[in-house]
Protein backbone atom coordinates (compact mmCIF):
# COMPACT_ATOMS: atom_id res chain seq x y z
CA UNK A 1 0.00 0.00 0.00
CA UNK A 2 2.61 2.42 0.81
CA UNK A 3 4.38 1.60 -2.17
CA UNK A 4 1.46 2.27 -4.10
CA UNK A 5 0.74 5.63 -2.46
CA UNK A 6 5.09 5.89 -2.93
CA UNK A 7 4.89 5.41 -7.30
CA UNK A 8 1.85 8.07 -7.17
CA UNK A 9 3.47 10.44 -5.43
CA UNK A 10 7.09 10.43 -7.63
CA UNK A 11 4.53 10.42 -10.77
CA UNK A 12 2.39 13.31 -9.34
CA UNK A 13 5.49 14.96 -9.14
CA UNK A 14 7.36 14.18 -12.34
CA UNK A 15 4.27 15.23 -13.91
CA UNK A 16 4.58 18.52 -11.93
CA UNK A 17 8.20 19.36 -13.27
CA UNK A 18 7.11 18.70 -16.89
CA UNK A 19 4.55 21.01 -16.26
CA UNK A 20 6.55 23.57 -14.97
CA UNK A 21 9.46 22.86 -17.60
CA UNK A 22 7.31 24.38 -20.02
CA UNK A 23 6.03 26.75 -18.04
CA UNK A 24 9.22 27.81 -18.01
CA UNK A 25 10.22 27.79 -21.30
CA UNK A 26 6.96 29.29 -22.61
CA UNK A 27 7.54 32.07 -20.16
CA UNK A 28 11.09 31.85 -21.12
CA UNK A 29 10.35 32.26 -24.79
CA UNK A 30 7.85 35.21 -24.49
CA UNK A 31 10.62 37.22 -22.71
CA UNK A 32 13.82 36.36 -24.90
CA UNK A 33 13.90 38.54 -27.92
CA UNK A 34 13.31 37.60 -31.73
CA UNK A 35 15.97 38.67 -34.16
CA UNK A 36 16.87 38.36 -37.90
CA UNK A 37 20.04 37.60 -38.48
CA UNK A 38 22.63 37.48 -41.63
CA UNK A 39 25.99 36.55 -42.70
CA UNK A 40 28.52 39.36 -44.97
CA UNK A 41 28.12 39.47 -48.41
CA UNK A 42 29.94 41.10 -51.32
CA UNK A 43 28.65 44.36 -52.29
CA UNK A 44 29.15 47.46 -54.04
CA UNK A 45 28.04 50.62 -52.08
CA UNK A 46 26.84 53.27 -53.94
CA UNK A 47 26.47 56.92 -53.05
CA UNK A 48 23.79 58.59 -54.27
CA UNK A 49 23.66 63.14 -53.87
CA UNK A 50 20.60 64.72 -54.14
CA UNK A 51 19.63 67.99 -54.87
CA UNK A 52 17.29 70.72 -57.10
CA UNK A 53 17.84 73.59 -58.56
CA UNK A 54 16.37 75.87 -61.44
CA UNK A 55 18.42 76.47 -64.84
CA UNK A 56 19.98 79.30 -65.30
CA UNK A 57 21.93 81.30 -68.33
CA UNK A 58 25.63 81.64 -68.64
CA UNK A 59 25.64 84.68 -71.17
CA UNK A 60 23.86 88.14 -69.49
CA UNK A 61 22.87 91.06 -70.97
CA UNK A 62 22.99 93.91 -69.20
CA UNK A 63 19.95 97.11 -69.72
CA UNK A 64 20.80 100.32 -69.15
CA UNK A 65 18.84 103.34 -69.11
CA UNK A 66 20.02 107.03 -69.00
CA UNK A 67 20.46 107.86 -65.39
CA UNK A 68 18.17 109.78 -63.19
CA UNK A 69 14.99 109.59 -64.77
CA UNK A 70 11.57 108.49 -63.31
CA UNK A 71 10.27 105.02 -64.06
CA UNK A 72 7.05 105.16 -65.16
CA UNK A 73 5.90 101.36 -65.44
CA UNK A 74 7.95 98.17 -65.08
CA UNK A 75 5.75 95.13 -68.09
CA UNK A 76 8.42 92.38 -66.85
CA UNK A 77 9.34 90.34 -63.70
CA UNK A 78 11.91 88.13 -62.56
CA UNK A 79 12.12 84.67 -64.66
CA UNK A 80 9.60 85.45 -67.70
CA UNK A 81 10.69 85.44 -71.01
CA UNK A 82 11.13 88.02 -73.31
CA UNK A 83 11.52 88.50 -77.20
CA UNK A 84 14.26 91.14 -78.68
CA UNK A 85 12.48 94.71 -78.98
CA UNK A 86 9.91 93.81 -76.13
CA UNK A 87 9.21 96.59 -74.14
CA UNK A 88 10.47 96.03 -70.65
CA UNK A 89 9.71 99.59 -68.70
CA UNK A 90 8.87 102.21 -69.38
CA UNK A 91 10.45 106.00 -68.58
CA UNK A 92 7.94 109.68 -67.41
CA UNK A 93 8.11 111.63 -70.66
CA UNK A 94 7.70 114.42 -68.80
CA UNK A 95 10.82 113.86 -66.85
CA UNK A 96 12.48 113.34 -70.27
CA UNK A 97 11.40 116.38 -71.12
CA UNK A 98 12.76 118.47 -68.50
CA UNK A 99 16.11 116.26 -68.45
CA UNK A 100 16.79 117.57 -71.98
CA UNK A 101 16.15 121.18 -71.32
CA UNK A 102 18.59 120.82 -68.60
CA UNK A 103 21.13 119.39 -70.57
CA UNK A 104 20.80 121.95 -73.27
CA UNK A 105 21.46 124.48 -70.72
CA UNK A 106 24.31 122.47 -69.20
CA UNK A 107 25.82 122.02 -73.20
CA UNK A 108 25.58 125.82 -73.62
CA UNK A 109 27.67 126.86 -70.48
CA UNK A 110 30.35 124.44 -71.17
CA UNK A 111 30.56 125.18 -75.24
CA UNK A 112 30.92 129.14 -73.20
CA UNK A 113 33.74 128.15 -71.34
CA UNK A 114 35.12 126.45 -74.49
CA UNK A 115 35.19 129.38 -75.95
CA UNK A 116 36.77 131.34 -73.03
CA UNK A 117 39.42 129.32 -72.02
CA UNK A 118 40.26 129.20 -76.19
CA UNK A 119 40.47 132.99 -76.13
CA UNK A 120 42.88 132.87 -73.09
CA UNK A 121 44.98 130.06 -74.42
CA UNK A 122 45.26 132.66 -77.91
CA UNK A 123 46.33 135.63 -75.45
CA UNK A 124 48.99 132.80 -73.71
CA UNK A 125 50.63 131.62 -77.00
CA UNK A 126 51.22 135.45 -78.61
CA UNK A 127 52.87 136.00 -75.12
CA UNK A 128 54.87 133.26 -75.79
CA UNK A 129 55.93 133.86 -79.24
CA UNK A 130 57.06 137.28 -77.57
CA UNK A 131 58.84 135.73 -75.29
CA UNK A 132 60.87 133.60 -77.80
CA UNK A 133 61.64 136.37 -79.96
CA UNK A 134 63.38 138.69 -77.02
CA UNK A 135 65.27 135.43 -75.53
CA UNK A 136 66.56 134.35 -78.55
CA UNK A 137 67.77 138.57 -79.49
CA UNK A 138 69.43 138.33 -76.02
CA UNK A 139 71.18 135.28 -77.10
CA UNK A 140 72.82 136.64 -80.08
CA UNK A 141 73.65 140.09 -78.53
CA UNK A 142 75.37 138.23 -75.44
CA UNK A 143 77.33 135.74 -78.28
CA UNK A 144 78.36 138.80 -80.51
CA UNK A 145 79.43 141.15 -77.53
CA UNK A 146 81.00 137.94 -75.96
CA UNK A 147 83.14 136.93 -78.82
CA UNK A 148 83.68 140.77 -79.22
CA UNK A 149 85.11 141.27 -75.79
CA UNK A 150 87.54 137.86 -75.83
CA UNK A 151 88.52 139.45 -79.48
CA UNK A 152 90.02 142.31 -78.15
CA UNK A 153 91.21 140.04 -74.76
CA UNK A 154 93.06 138.57 -77.59
CA UNK A 155 95.00 141.64 -79.44
CA UNK A 156 95.68 142.63 -76.49
CA UNK A 157 97.91 139.10 -75.00
CA UNK A 158 99.08 139.05 -78.82
CA UNK A 159 100.53 142.54 -78.50
CA UNK A 160 102.25 142.38 -75.54
CA UNK A 161 103.69 139.39 -76.47
CA UNK A 162 105.60 140.69 -79.55
CA UNK A 163 106.85 143.35 -77.38
CA UNK A 164 108.25 140.72 -75.03
CA UNK A 165 109.58 138.85 -78.08
CA UNK A 166 110.96 142.01 -79.27
CA UNK A 167 112.41 142.93 -76.13
CA UNK A 168 114.12 139.48 -76.60
CA UNK A 169 115.60 140.23 -79.80
CA UNK A 170 117.35 143.76 -79.13
CA UNK A 171 118.73 141.83 -76.16
CA UNK A 172 120.78 139.94 -77.88
CA UNK A 173 123.10 142.53 -79.84
CA UNK A 174 124.44 143.83 -76.85
CA UNK A 175 126.55 142.46 -73.89
CA UNK A 176 125.29 144.18 -71.25
CA UNK A 177 123.10 143.59 -68.70
CA UNK A 178 119.17 144.90 -68.28
CA UNK A 179 118.91 146.88 -64.99
CA UNK A 180 116.50 148.73 -65.85
CA UNK A 181 113.46 146.38 -65.01
CA UNK A 182 112.20 146.44 -68.69
CA UNK A 183 112.10 143.11 -68.86
CA UNK A 184 109.61 142.08 -66.02
CA UNK A 185 107.28 144.96 -66.54
CA UNK A 186 106.72 143.30 -70.41
CA UNK A 187 106.60 139.60 -68.62
CA UNK A 188 104.01 140.96 -65.98
CA UNK A 189 101.81 142.65 -68.65
CA UNK A 190 101.68 139.79 -70.75
CA UNK A 191 100.55 137.54 -67.70
CA UNK A 192 97.80 140.35 -66.98
CA UNK A 193 96.64 140.15 -70.59
CA UNK A 194 96.70 136.43 -70.59
CA UNK A 195 94.34 136.47 -67.20
CA UNK A 196 91.73 139.28 -69.19
CA UNK A 197 91.31 136.86 -71.48
CA UNK A 198 90.81 133.76 -69.76
CA UNK A 199 88.46 136.26 -67.55
CA UNK A 200 86.92 137.21 -71.04
CA UNK A 201 85.88 133.69 -72.61
CA UNK A 202 84.33 132.60 -69.10
CA UNK A 203 82.24 135.43 -69.19
CA UNK A 204 81.30 135.10 -72.74
CA UNK A 205 80.74 131.49 -72.07
CA UNK A 206 78.19 132.08 -68.86
CA UNK A 207 76.44 134.96 -70.49
CA UNK A 208 75.77 132.92 -73.60
CA UNK A 209 74.95 129.70 -71.63
CA UNK A 210 72.36 131.93 -69.57
CA UNK A 211 71.16 132.99 -72.84
CA UNK A 212 70.74 129.78 -74.16
CA UNK A 213 68.48 128.38 -70.88
CA UNK A 214 66.54 131.37 -71.34
CA UNK A 215 65.60 130.73 -74.96
CA UNK A 216 64.89 126.78 -74.06
CA UNK A 217 62.39 127.78 -71.25
CA UNK A 218 60.50 130.38 -73.50
CA UNK A 219 60.41 127.60 -76.50
CA UNK A 220 59.08 124.85 -73.95
CA UNK A 221 55.70 124.01 -74.26
CA UNK A 222 53.69 125.80 -71.05
CA UNK A 223 52.19 122.79 -68.71
CA UNK A 224 48.49 122.76 -69.30
CA UNK A 225 46.12 122.66 -66.79
CA UNK A 226 44.29 120.70 -69.06
CA UNK A 227 41.02 122.50 -68.85
CA UNK A 228 40.44 122.61 -72.29
CA UNK A 229 40.60 119.04 -72.72
CA UNK A 230 38.54 118.59 -70.14
CA UNK A 231 35.75 121.00 -70.87
CA UNK A 232 35.80 119.30 -74.36
CA UNK A 233 35.31 116.24 -73.05
CA UNK A 234 32.69 117.20 -71.00
CA UNK A 235 31.06 118.19 -73.78
CA UNK A 236 30.96 115.53 -76.17
CA UNK A 237 29.40 113.40 -73.27
CA UNK A 238 26.73 115.88 -73.06
CA UNK A 239 26.37 116.11 -76.53
CA UNK A 240 26.18 112.05 -76.60
CA UNK A 241 23.79 111.95 -73.48
CA UNK A 242 21.25 114.49 -75.03
CA UNK A 243 20.89 112.30 -78.24
CA UNK A 244 20.29 109.46 -76.13
CA UNK A 245 17.43 111.51 -74.13
CA UNK A 246 16.09 112.67 -77.25
CA UNK A 247 15.90 109.30 -78.83
CA UNK A 248 14.53 107.97 -75.93
CA UNK A 249 11.86 110.68 -76.02
CA UNK A 250 11.40 110.25 -79.37
CA UNK A 251 10.38 106.16 -78.74
CA UNK A 252 7.69 107.50 -75.76
CA UNK A 253 10.18 106.46 -73.14
CA UNK A 254 10.05 102.64 -73.72
CA UNK A 255 13.27 100.54 -72.99
CA UNK A 256 13.28 97.54 -75.13
CA UNK A 257 14.98 93.96 -74.83
CA UNK A 258 18.49 93.92 -76.36
CA UNK A 259 17.94 90.34 -77.05
CA UNK A 260 15.80 86.85 -77.02
CA UNK A 261 16.47 86.04 -73.19
CA UNK A 262 14.84 85.61 -69.71
CA UNK A 263 14.56 88.34 -66.75
CA UNK A 264 17.08 87.54 -64.37
CA UNK A 265 17.22 90.30 -61.95
CA UNK A 266 15.23 93.67 -61.90
CA UNK A 267 16.35 96.47 -60.39
CA UNK A 268 14.37 99.33 -60.66
CA UNK A 269 11.04 100.01 -58.86
CA UNK A 270 7.84 101.61 -60.63
CA UNK A 271 8.09 105.28 -59.80
CA UNK A 272 12.22 105.10 -58.41
CA UNK A 273 14.97 106.50 -60.37
CA UNK A 274 17.18 105.08 -62.88
CA UNK A 275 20.79 104.70 -62.16
CA UNK A 276 24.39 104.10 -63.11
CA UNK A 277 23.68 100.37 -62.47
CA UNK A 278 21.98 98.38 -64.87
CA UNK A 279 18.42 98.58 -64.57
CA UNK A 280 17.76 94.98 -65.54
CA UNK A 281 19.59 91.50 -66.11
CA UNK A 282 18.40 89.16 -69.03
CA UNK A 283 19.48 85.85 -69.86
CA UNK A 284 20.30 85.06 -73.10
CA UNK A 285 18.58 81.96 -74.60
CA UNK A 286 21.60 80.91 -76.34
CA UNK A 287 24.87 78.60 -75.53
CA UNK A 288 24.96 76.40 -72.62
CA UNK A 289 22.79 76.74 -69.65
CA UNK A 290 24.05 76.32 -66.04
CA UNK A 291 22.09 74.60 -62.47
CA UNK A 292 23.51 75.00 -59.24
CA UNK A 293 22.72 72.47 -56.44
CA UNK A 294 23.55 73.25 -52.50
CA UNK A 295 25.08 69.89 -51.16
CA UNK A 296 26.17 68.93 -47.64
CA UNK A 297 30.40 69.38 -47.44
CA UNK A 298 29.72 65.55 -46.27
CA UNK A 299 28.45 64.70 -49.71
CA UNK A 300 30.62 66.81 -51.62
CA UNK A 301 33.23 64.11 -51.76
CA UNK A 302 31.42 62.16 -53.78
CA UNK A 303 31.32 64.37 -56.34
CA UNK A 304 33.48 64.83 -59.38
CA UNK A 305 34.25 68.13 -61.51
CA UNK A 306 33.68 66.82 -65.03
CA UNK A 307 31.91 63.62 -63.78
CA UNK A 308 28.31 63.35 -64.74
CA UNK A 309 24.32 63.84 -63.21
CA UNK A 310 21.56 62.88 -64.05
CA UNK A 311 19.26 65.75 -64.10
CA UNK A 312 14.77 65.56 -64.49
CA UNK A 313 13.21 69.04 -65.29
CA UNK A 314 9.35 69.87 -64.14
CA UNK A 315 8.85 69.33 -67.99
CA UNK A 316 10.04 65.46 -68.10
CA UNK A 317 12.29 66.04 -69.82
CA UNK A 318 15.55 63.91 -68.84
CA UNK A 319 19.44 64.47 -68.99
CA UNK A 320 21.16 61.33 -68.92
CA UNK A 321 24.90 62.53 -68.73
CA UNK A 322 24.97 66.50 -67.42
CA UNK A 323 28.67 67.41 -67.04
CA UNK A 324 29.73 68.74 -63.44
CA UNK A 325 31.24 71.82 -64.40
CA UNK A 326 32.71 73.02 -60.83
CA UNK A 327 32.17 72.94 -57.01
CA UNK A 328 32.42 75.94 -54.89
CA UNK A 329 31.73 76.93 -51.40
CA UNK A 330 28.53 78.16 -50.35
CA UNK A 331 28.95 82.08 -49.90
CA UNK A 332 26.03 81.73 -47.04
CA UNK A 333 26.83 78.41 -45.60
CA UNK A 334 30.34 76.95 -44.90
CA UNK A 335 28.76 73.77 -44.08
CA UNK A 336 27.82 73.54 -47.84
CA UNK A 337 28.96 73.69 -51.32
CA UNK A 338 27.31 75.03 -54.50
CA UNK A 339 27.70 72.48 -57.70
CA UNK A 340 27.32 74.10 -61.12
CA UNK A 341 26.05 70.98 -63.77
CA UNK A 342 26.09 72.59 -67.57
CA UNK A 343 22.41 71.76 -68.97
CA UNK A 344 23.03 71.07 -72.85
CA UNK A 345 21.40 73.77 -75.24
CA UNK A 346 17.60 72.88 -75.95
CA UNK A 347 17.08 70.75 -73.29
CA UNK A 348 15.64 72.37 -70.40
CA UNK A 349 14.15 75.89 -70.32
CA UNK A 350 15.72 78.76 -68.39
CA UNK A 351 14.15 79.61 -64.73
CA UNK A 352 12.84 75.88 -65.16
CA UNK A 353 13.04 73.38 -62.09
CA UNK A 354 15.07 70.77 -62.33
CA UNK A 355 16.11 67.63 -59.42
CA UNK A 356 19.57 66.30 -59.83
CA UNK A 357 21.17 62.69 -58.96
CA UNK A 358 24.81 62.22 -58.43
CA UNK A 359 26.07 58.64 -58.17
CA UNK A 360 29.33 56.91 -57.61
CA UNK A 361 30.36 53.32 -56.79
CA UNK A 362 32.61 52.05 -54.48
CA UNK A 363 34.15 48.52 -54.40
CA UNK A 364 33.04 45.88 -54.45
CA UNK A 365 33.66 45.22 -50.74
CA UNK A 366 33.93 41.60 -49.58
CA UNK A 367 31.98 41.97 -45.81
CA UNK A 368 29.22 43.59 -46.64
CA UNK A 369 26.54 44.17 -43.59
CA UNK A 370 22.91 46.06 -43.87
CA UNK A 371 23.08 49.33 -42.31
CA UNK A 372 20.83 48.74 -39.12
CA UNK A 373 23.03 45.72 -37.94
CA UNK A 374 25.37 48.78 -37.18
CA UNK A 375 25.54 49.88 -33.55
CA UNK A 376 27.68 52.52 -32.05
CA UNK A 377 29.08 56.00 -33.41
CA UNK A 378 31.48 56.89 -35.58
CA UNK A 379 35.05 55.31 -35.02
CA UNK A 380 33.07 53.33 -32.66
CA UNK A 381 31.20 50.86 -34.38
CA UNK A 382 30.46 47.17 -33.74
CA UNK A 383 27.88 44.48 -34.47
CA UNK A 384 26.25 41.78 -32.32
CA UNK A 385 26.88 38.34 -33.32
CA UNK A 386 25.04 35.11 -32.48
CA UNK A 387 26.68 32.63 -29.98
CA UNK A 388 25.33 30.16 -27.83
CA UNK A 389 25.48 29.45 -24.49
CA UNK A 390 24.39 26.19 -21.81
CA UNK A 391 21.62 26.73 -19.54
CA UNK A 392 19.72 25.04 -17.21
CA UNK A 393 16.97 24.99 -19.80
CA UNK A 394 19.53 23.85 -22.28
CA UNK A 395 21.17 25.41 -25.33
CA UNK A 396 20.25 28.92 -25.18
CA UNK A 397 21.15 31.52 -28.32
CA UNK A 398 23.14 34.71 -26.63
CA UNK A 399 24.54 37.85 -28.49
CA UNK A 400 28.17 39.00 -28.72
CA UNK A 401 29.37 42.58 -29.24
CA UNK A 402 32.23 42.69 -31.59
CA UNK A 403 33.80 45.64 -32.62
CA UNK A 404 34.45 46.32 -36.26
CA UNK A 405 35.76 48.93 -38.78
CA UNK A 406 33.62 50.56 -41.59
CA UNK A 407 35.60 51.48 -44.57
CA UNK A 408 32.85 53.11 -46.63
CA UNK A 409 28.84 53.33 -46.46
CA UNK A 410 25.79 54.22 -47.47
CA UNK A 411 21.72 54.25 -46.40
CA UNK A 412 21.84 50.74 -46.99
CA UNK A 413 24.61 48.56 -46.34
CA UNK A 414 28.07 48.73 -44.26
CA UNK A 415 30.98 47.85 -45.93
CA UNK A 416 33.04 46.12 -43.02
CA UNK A 417 37.03 46.01 -42.70
CA UNK A 418 38.63 42.50 -44.23
CA UNK A 419 39.30 40.74 -40.90
CA UNK A 420 36.44 42.22 -38.85
CA UNK A 421 34.39 39.33 -38.56
CA UNK A 422 34.63 35.65 -39.62
CA UNK A 423 32.87 34.14 -42.71
CA UNK A 424 30.58 32.21 -40.99
CA UNK A 425 29.66 34.91 -38.21
CA UNK A 426 26.02 36.49 -38.01
CA UNK A 427 25.27 39.36 -37.88
CA UNK A 428 21.73 40.58 -36.08
CA UNK A 429 19.74 43.03 -38.73
CA UNK A 430 16.52 43.38 -36.63
CA UNK A 431 15.21 42.31 -33.06
CA UNK A 432 11.63 43.30 -31.78
CA UNK A 433 13.23 44.61 -28.70
CA UNK A 434 15.98 46.53 -27.23
CA UNK A 435 19.35 44.38 -27.18
CA UNK A 436 22.66 44.36 -26.14
CA UNK A 437 25.74 42.19 -25.63
CA UNK A 438 24.95 38.72 -23.60
CA UNK A 439 21.03 39.15 -24.90
CA UNK A 440 19.46 35.99 -24.85
CA UNK A 441 17.58 36.13 -28.25
CA UNK A 442 15.65 33.70 -30.79
CA UNK A 443 15.65 33.54 -34.09
CA UNK A 444 12.63 34.64 -36.14
CA UNK A 445 11.07 32.06 -38.24
CA UNK A 446 10.76 33.46 -41.68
Amino acid sequence: MKRQKFIKWLGLFFCAMLVFTVVSRAADSVNTAKVRVKSMQNYVISHRVLGSGKVEGTRERAVFSEEGQRVEQILVQEGQAVKKGEVLFTLSEEILEESIEKKNGELEELKLQARDLESAESVNGEKKSRDIFFAKQNYNTAANSGNYNVSSAQDALNLARQRLDEYYRNQGFTSEPDTSGEEQALLDDVRVKQEALNQAIMTRDQTVMEAQRSVSEASQKSPSDGSIINVQRQIGIAEKELAALKKLLEEKGKIPAPADGVVKSVSVVTGGLTGADAAMILYELSGTLLMNVSVSEEDVKYVEVGGSAYVKGISGTEIENARIQSVREDDEDQDRRIVSIAIPENTLNIGESADVTISKDAGPFPACVPLSALYGETGKEYVLVLDTRDTVLGEALVLRKVSVTVEDKNESYAALAAGSLSSGQQVVTEADRSVEEGSRVRLEES
